[in-house]
């Protein structure tokens, strides 16, 4: 069985969201958005949980290991 293909354009608007979502004003109203864009569409929560996974590989690197140690 293979992989089902993500839409480039939920990879967009997930990239887009989690941006706005890790900024340090970002409202409670947007936090709600974004969880009903991510449940308007199968391929909106598939790009999501993607972009999740490759958040927390990029979170367990160590500091050296993504250009922020000395």
């Amino acid at each position: 069985m293979g992989k089902t293909r993500i839409p480039l354009d939920s990879i967009d608007h997930a990239c887009s969201w989690m941006a706005r979502l890790l900024a340090e004003d970002a409202s409670d109203q947007e936090q709600r958005d974004c969880v009903r864009w991510r449940q308007a569409d199968p391929g909106n929560e598939a790009a999501w949980q993607q972009l999740q996974r490759v958040q927390s590989r990029f979170n367990s690197l160590p500091d050296r290991a993504a250009g922020l140690g000395s």
